[in-house]
């Protein structure tokens, strides 16, 4: 996993609604990535569950 971005989420949308512009911090069960709520125009964190173990590809992209 590159340190800079984990999961390849910089520059990508989540639901819609959350426009992810950085890789913050990994912890324990999860990866913090700051990112920016477009409808209320605020800076938001956004924690994703980090799985235990390699993904595949499709697997990859399904928690994507």
């Amino acid at each position: 996993m590159p340190k800079d971005d984990p999961l390849a989420l910089v520059g990508t949308t989540l639901d819609g609604r959350y426009t992810v512009d950085a890789f913050v911090a990994s912890g324990g069960f999860g990866l913090v990535y700051r990112a920016r709520h477009l409808g209320l125009r605020t800076q938001v964190a956004v924690k994703v569950f980090r799985p235990n173990g390699r993904l595949t590809e499709d697997e990859s992209r399904e928690m994507r």
